[in-house]
């Protein structure tokens, strides 16, 4: 696993909306982040095994292995690794099945 040296932060915003992606990624940047943007949870998991960051912003509604899926291998594999659960959903609810 690559250890980094830096002192800028690596977040990893996980999302299939490459718009609200976007968003994020600019947020995060201004913010003097690094940012690796992923599209699925597949892809964050894969990207995990090379380098793990700071944080990760995880979508819980996508296609394939959704969030709450990615959430609990985050979770088995690192279990201190902060995940901030966001949804653009507004049917979903607060509370709702995530570890």
């Amino acid at each position: 696993m690559f250890v980094r040296t830096d002192l800028a932060s690596l977040i990893h915003p996980v999302d299939d909306d490459e718009n609200l992606r976007v968003v994020v990624e600019r947020w995060l940047r201004k913010d003097g982040c690094d940012v690796t943007c992923l599209a699925s949870g597949e892809e964050c998991l894969a990207a995990l095994a090379e380098e793990e960051p700071e944080a990760i912003c995880l979508d819980i509604n996508m296609p394939g292995l959704s969030g709450i899926e990615t959430l609990e291998r985050i979770r088995d594999r690192y279990p201190a690794l902060p995940v901030v659960v966001l949804t653009a959903d507004a049917g979903r609810t607060a509370g709702s099945s995530a570890p």
